[in-house]
């Protein structure tokens, strides 16, 4: 090998190798009355820890956009998620948060193939949820614990818990 070629090469040889070593695309799915703002934070740092790996925090059904049936922003994340997957054969990292979660799960159930390298769940209810929670003891202070549930999955409790959490938000953000 002449010196000449010995640069090019080496060059070549950065290049397979970066992209054989590269890192999978990383995609972030928020949760309930949450959006792509509340990720930006834990996009800068996976940005900062790995280099150029691609980091997608979707923005879909946003915010009061997440109070759709659940069915339904599953097939529109699903949509969403699908081209990304196909982008890549390495697969890709999905990092789901609270009711992000349960529509990572839903989507990676119907998609016929994915290749979701990995699933990671932050805060998701995917046994639903026991008990009271920090914002609970506002409202029902008398409760006891071991009894609250029973009314939290009726329909009225249903509906008032999610009032309760929007309200909360809107209280925390005066």
């Amino acid at each position: 090998m002449t010196d000449g070629c010995r640069p090019c090469v080496v060059i070549w040889t950065i290049f397979l190798l970066s992209s054989v070593m590269g890192y999978k695309p990383v995609i972030i799915v928020h949760g309930i009355l949450d959006g792509p703002r509340q990720f930006e934070i834990l996009a800068k740092f996976i940005n900062q820890s790995h280099p150029g790996t691609s980091v997608t925090t979707l923005a879909l059904y946003d915010y009061i956009g997440s109070m759709k049936p659940l069915w339904q922003q599953v097939d529109g994340f699903r949509e969403a998620i699908r081209p990304i997957m196909e982008s890549t054969d390495d697969g890709v990292h999905l990092i789901c948060f609270s009711q992000g979660g349960l529509i990572c799960r839903g989507v990676l159930a119907t998609l016929p193939t994915h290749n979701a390298h990995s699933l990671i769940l932050l805060s998701s209810p995917l046994a639903g949820q026991y008990g009271d929670s920090s914002y609970l003891k506002h409202f029902f202070p008398k409760f006891i614990k071991s009894r609250l549930y029973h009314f939290c999955y009726t329909t009225c409790g249903q509906r008032i818990s999610i009032l309760i959490k929007l309200w909360l938000r809107w209280k925390s953000r005066m």
